[in-house]
């Protein structure tokens, strides 16, 4: 078997050395694309509750405004009914003085 000379080790010795660092870089990407993806769960978390906060005084305030639609409407047939009554004696008040 023949011995591979110096040269050729220097060119595996870089080899190695390159992939090395190539393997530290991926390292550091994955440990970096981690905390990414914390940062968004952290983030998408946040969102859920403050949509959920949101969600649930919109239905309050939904629940609130139908009770409220009820009291206008009641008190509105009671202001037509008083305008009404009022108009209606206000003419035989008319009619009888002419």
């Amino acid at each position: 078997m023949r011995s591979r000379g110096p040269l050729y080790r220097r060119r595996l010795d870089g080899r190695r050395r390159r992939g090395a660092q190539l393997s530290q870089a991926i390292g550091e990407e994955n440990k970096l694309s981690k905390a990414a993806a914390e940062g968004l769960e952290e983030a998408l978390e946040k969102a859920r509750a403050a949509l959920s906060r949101g969600l649930r005084r919109v239905n309050r305030a939904l629940r609130q405004g139908r009770s409220n639609h009820m009291i206008y409407l009641v008190v509105f047939a009671f202001a037509v009914l008083i305008g009404v009554y009022v108009w209606a004696k206000l003419y035989r008040m008319v009619r009888w003085l002419i």
